[in-house]
Formats: C-alpha cells, sequence, structure tokens
C-alpha cells in the first residue's frame, strides 16, 4: 500500500457487510448479468511472506536475490541494483536499498576464486592421498614378493643340500 502499512486480509466471519447501504446506480438485475459475464478473479494469498517469496522465485530464478525480502535486484542504472519489490512493498529497507554492481560483481568474482582455489586444493590432497595409497600398496606387494623369492631360494637351497639337484641347476635357478 501507498501509505507504508502492508494489507491484511481478514477472515469473512469478521466482515462487515451492509445490505443496500447506498442509492444503486443501476439496477440490480444488470448489475448480476455484467458479474456473470465477468470472469471471477481468485485471489490467492500466501500462508507468509516467505512462502510466496519461494513461489515466485521459482517461476523467477534470479542471479542475485535481496537479501531483506528475497526477491530479485534489478538494474537500476548502470552501476546501481535495486530490489524488485521496492516500489511496491511498504518495507523502507527494500526502498531505501541500492547496491553499487562492481563492488558487488568484486566480491562474488572474490568469493568464486575462492571456491575454485579450494577445490584445486582438495582435489590435490585427493590425489596426494591416492599417490601415498598406491605406494603403500606397491611397497607391501613388493614385500610380499621379497618374502616368496626368499622362501623359494631357501627351498631351492635345501634341494640342493639334500642332494636332490646339482650344483650347476642350484646355480642357474638361484641366479
Amino acid at each position: 500500500m501507498h501509505t507504508g502499512h502492508k494489507a491484511v486480509l481478514n477472515d469473512e466471519t469478521e466482515w462487515v457487510r451492509l445490505e443496500n447501504h447506498h442509492t444503486a446506480i443501476i439496477d440490480r438485475a444488470l448489475f448480476e448479468k455484467a458479474n456473470e459475464m465477468h470472469p471471477k478473479k481468485r485471489r490467492i494469498v500466501a500462508e507468509s511472506r516467505t512462502n510466496f517469496t519461494l513461489e515466485r522465485r521459482k517461476k523467477q530464478p534470479a542471479l542475485l536475490i535481496c537479501a531483506n525480502c528475497g526477491h530479485s535486484l534489478l538494474k537500476e542504472t548502470e552501476h546501481l541494483l535495486k530490489c524488485s519489490d521496492a516500489r511496491t512493498n511498504g518495507d523502507p529497507v527494500c526502498r531505501s536499498l541500492v547496491i553499487r554492481r562492481e563492488p558487488m560483481e568484486e566480491n562474488i568474482l572474490g568469493l568464486v576464486h575462492q571456491y575454485a582455489a579450494s577445490m584445486l586444493e582438495k582435489e590435490k590432497k585427493v590425489s596426494s592421498n591416492r599417490q601415498c595409497d598406491d605406494k603403500e600398496i606397491n611397497t607391501a606387494e613388493l614385500q610380499k614378493q621379497s618374502r616368496q623369492l626368499t622362501s623359494e631360494k631357501m627351498k631351492l637351497y635345501d634341494d640342493y643340500k639334500d642332494g636332490r639337484i646339482d650344483r650347476d641347476s642350484y646355480k642357474q635357478r638361484a641366479g
């Protein structure tokens, strides 16, 4: 409302109706006929300002949102942004809210750079951890192979010692 107050819809039970209070300009039959021809408009009232804003946001997604009321920010001039609801909303904060575009864009760009840097750092840590895991797996695998070779050499030596293989076969296999 232009008075700065928000409109409040009262329940129909609280309405005060005065039938035939004024002298009719047109007769009742013509009035009823005109009402039948005119489609009725339904007035949908949101449960709260937040729900209304969320529904509106779903219909018209905006990149920049007013921190006070949740409506989109629009370009007022080349360098200024203003709340889209500032002209109709009775909230003095939205009406007085003016945002300079350049510093805001710089802040957003800085946040994007910070986010990208943190994602790169996270990827480096994940990659580093993966390399450490791979090295641990390789070390464990090499230790296992070393134990197997040692065991095979011991069996080969036992075969040589017990005379099951000759000296040349032992040197060739152990070599």
